[in-house]
């Protein structure tokens, strides 16, 4: 069934755009605010209690909700007047819902005692659902809902879903030429690799090109238009990166030939000895630079490879281990400073939400963003090294791999909070908002926060997230994320039981094979867990990341078998676990 996910409002021609889950687009222009926003009850945000709207448009009478159809609309202000005016009556309530200011109230009021038979005093507490029912009626014509009719205008316009990736991340920013219909247009993919392309007739080919440096114009692709929206994937080999080469050096042989520092991301499979045979250097080295005691190590996480890490610093059992300059993340992947401190008092003071064992906790390190660990990197190299030692100089570009980048995200989450409750993380950030959402709080058995965990872990890595971010059940109907036939590092996992579902990361399997999931929301924290296997629905994965996926099942690559409870030991996650309901 169709569903409207998004919508914007354009003030100059009041026209509302409302996007369909599928990628098509309805126009809705003319008549009142009501009919347009879908809105017949005129209500305005914020509210704590309205999650069901799909965008907020600015008018000249000020801001209102949109709704994606007439009956949310509908129930919505239904569910408004019983909630704020069910003890009021008729005239008390209209003064408070359409005051003398804006409204002439009197005249509201005597319109729908008129229309209804209502007494003005007749309190709403005591209508039946179909009185009430009634008095919407009246209020939804004097609110203008079926004003200018002859003004109404619906156009449908059906879009093409494009996503561009290199088989295992999107392509932002990608310049394309789009040729239909004898005509020819240049355009560019979005900051997540996407684009959306018009059309008006069935069975017209789209063909898509991209100006290659060496081929000139390249075709990479064609689709032939349907009678309903489509979403497509285009892989194309892509690889770009920046590096500086020193001058040329003809006298002089003598060279430091150090290796420069760079920090290497841990892939499932990796072995501390693999590593080191890689980079032609020993574990032993590898532990010493790297603090380790011993040669586990976890996919998902980094090593410094020819240099020393930052030692990490152990807290007092009990103590947050919250760096003083860590917040809320930016859109940016910035950080806010100053935690206050009524965060740090709520955090050890609340008993179950403390750390409950004697082993000391690891302070997190900063959130390193990996562009800025490729900058870093290069700018360590050496501008002595050559090739043969003869002055030639060679630009260094350090190795960075494809797998799964999210869930350095979700690692580093997992170990910043080990195990603090949602009302601790919410005081801090607040991942509905995040994504998008109005959802205040991570706290409540109606803010269930897996989805917007999962998401916002996926968004930070520069992919598209699902259309509704909050629902766990959004991976498995997006365009933008797709079905695989097996677990793999870092494939979303979605489960669905008669109290709503969940979604998590595949971090690692049990002895039987069973997922172990890293995900927000476990126990009402950040951690390692499962779930039923009887209610697992699928594993997905973003569709610009597919090639990746899929290789990775052909090559035959397995997860590292383990326990929830030995990995949140092993990454100092302590909480208390939740015996029913951990998943809300």
């Amino acid at each position: 069934m169709l569903k409207f996910v998004s919508a914007t409002h354009n003030k100059p021609t009041l026209t509302v755009q409302y996007v369909a889950d599928n990628g098509g687009i309805l126009l809705r222009s003319g008549g009142t605010i009501a009919w347009r926003f879908n809105n017949p009850g005129n209500i305005r945000p914020p509210s704590q209690y309205i999650r069901t709207s799909i965008g907020i448009g600015s008018t000249a009478s000020g801001d209102f909700f949109i709704f994606p159809d007439y009956a949310t609309g509908r129930a919505e202000k239904k569910a408004l007047l019983r909630r704020k005016y069910n003890n009021k009556t008729v005239s008390s309530a209209m003064k408070i819902y359409a005051p003398p200011s804006e409204n002439d109230t009197e005249a509201y009021i005597n319109f729908i005692c008129d229309h209804t038979g209502f007494s003005r005093d007749q309190q709403i507490g005591s209508m039946g659902n179909n009185q009430l029912d009634a008095m919407m009626d009246a209020m939804e014509r004097r609110e203008g809902y079926y004003a200018k009719m002859n003004t109404r205008h619906e156009q449908w316009v059906k879009t093409v879903s494009v996503t561009l990736s290199d088989g295992a991340q999107p392509i932002p920013n990608q310049a394309l030429v789009v040729k239909s219909n004898g005509k020819e247009s240049k355009v560019s993919s979005n900051q997540f690799g996407q684009l959306l392309i018009p059309y008006d007739k069935i069975d017209q080919e789209i063909q898509l090109f991209v100006d290659d440096a060496t081929d000139g114009l390249r075709k990479i692709g064609a689709i032939t238009t349907q009678a309903t929206s489509s979403a497509h994937v285009f892989f194309r080999d892509f690889f770009s990166a920046t590096a500086i080469a020193p001058a040329h050096y003809s006298d002089n042989p003598k060279r430091d030939e150090k290796k420069a520092p760079f920090r290497y991301k841990i892939i499932a499979g990796d072995t501390l000895s693999h590593i080191a045979t890689k980079f032609a250097t020993t574990t032993e080295q590898l532990k010493i630079d790297n603090h380790l005691k011993s040669s586990r190590i976890f996919a998902g996480g980094f090593l410094m490879i020819n240099g020393t890490a930052p030692k990490p610093r152990r807290l007092p059992a009990g103590n947050t281990g919250l760096p003083s300059n860590h917040s809320k993340q930016t859109e940016s992947g910035g950080i806010h400073s100053n935690l206050s401190d009524e965060v740090s008092r709520a955090s050890t003071d609340s008993g179950a939400d403390k750390p409950g064992s004697d082993t000391p906790a690891m302070q997190a390190s900063a959130p390193v963003k990996t562009i800025d660990a490729q900058v870093g990197a290069s700018r360590a190299t050496s501008l002595d090294r050559s090739k043969l030692g003869q002055g030639h100089p060679l630009a260094l570009i350090p190795a960075v791999s494809q797998e799964a980048p999210w869930m350095e995200r979700a690692l580093e989450q997992a170990r910043y909070w080990h195990g603090q409750k949602e009302e601790v993380i919410t005081k801090e950030i607040n991942y509905h908002k995040e994504v998008g959402s109005k959802l205040k709080s991570l706290v409540g058995s109606s803010n269930a926060w897996c989805a917007s965990f999962v998401n916002w872990c996926v968004m930070q890595a520069g992919y598209p997230i699902t259309e509704n971010p909050t629902n766990s059940q959004s991976f498995r109907r997006s365009k933008n994320f797709v079905k695989i036939e097996k677990a793999i590092f870092g494939s979303i996992a979605v489960y669905k039981h008669t109290r709503g579902g969940h979604a998590a990361f595949v971090y690692a399997k049990t002895v039987h094979g069973d997922p172990i999931l890293l995900g927000g929301n476990q126990s009402d924290a950040i951690d390692f867990a499962m779930m039923q296997p009887s209610e697992l629905k699928g594993f997905y994965v973003p569709a610009s990341y597919l090639k990746y996926a899929k290789n990775s099942i052909d090559k035959g690559d397995v997860l590292e078998t383990s326990t929830p409870a030995d990995l949140n030991e092993e990454f100092h996650i302590q909480f208390k676990q939740k015996t029913h309901d951990a998943d809300r």
